[in-house]
């Protein structure tokens, strides 16, 4: 009887001890995400871990933030916010103004919309009457490339776009924060002299592997005759 008594004596021991533990390291909360918490308090954003399936949709590689120094974690972080901040205020205030513009809405279809993790090769600038040129246009927009392919006229005495055949949004390899668009407006403003791209979609840490903003938004306008 008093062995089964020191048993069970025993029993209620390991159980409480492994108890306290489990809350000890409930209690110690990860110093990185400790850093993100911060962050998001301080700016009223939502920055967050990628999940699995979003790395491969974003074609970000598996990266362990917890092999940067906490400071210079936090200070990456920060960075993007800034800088995501001051993209989507621009953004916003180009839409202000599409907005007031004579809009001519273009289907995704009939501009070739694509999105992608990267660039892919495209060039066509040729003649194809007097009038009527074949051009391809970049723009860099805060972590993303737009491309597109057009043909433009001067027949009505100025130069306008007669069509958009191919219109390309990149993440920018080379930014620290990288725009992936999910979502876009296409339009012709002032009676085809512009072209105008409205993106929305995500800013992202490649370097740490976070989601710095889901409600990005950037904008790219083109102008006919740009260089002609």
């Amino acid at each position: 009887m008093k062995k089964r008594r020191g048993l069970v004596i025993v029993f209620v021991a390991l159980v409480m001890s492994f108890a306290t533990v489990l809350s000890a390291s409930a209690d110690e909360k990860d110093p990185y995400q400790a850093v993100i918490d911060k962050l998001n308090e301080e700016y009223s954003v939502n920055i967050r871990s990628m999940t699995p399936e979003e790395r491969i949709r974003f074609a970000v590689p598996q990266v362990r933030m917890q092999e940067m120094p906490l400071d210079e974690f936090e200070a990456h972080l920060r960075e993007g916010i800034i800088e995501n901040k001051r993209a989507n205020e621009e953004a916003e205030r180009k839409f202000a103004e599409m907005e007031k513009c004579e809009k001519e809405w273009v289907s995704h279809s009939e501009a070739g919309l694509e999105f992608a993790d990267r660039e892919s090769s495209y060039s066509e600038e040729t003649g194809i009457a007097r009038t009527n040129k074949m051009v391809t246009r970049s723009k860099s927009v805060p972590g993303a490339i737009v491309t597109i392919g057009a043909e433009i006229t001067n027949s009505p005495g100025y130069w306008v776009f007669a069509a958009v055949n191919r219109t390309l949004i990149t993440q920018d390899r080379a930014s620290n924060f990288p725009f992936y668009a999910d979502y876009s407006d296409l339009a012709f403003l002032d009676a085809r002299r512009s072209y105008a791209v409205r993106m929305a979609g995500y800013t992202l840490s490649r370097k740490t592997g976070q989601v710095v903003d889901a409600n990005a938004s950037r904008y790219a306008e083109f102008w006919a005759g740009s260089g002609m």
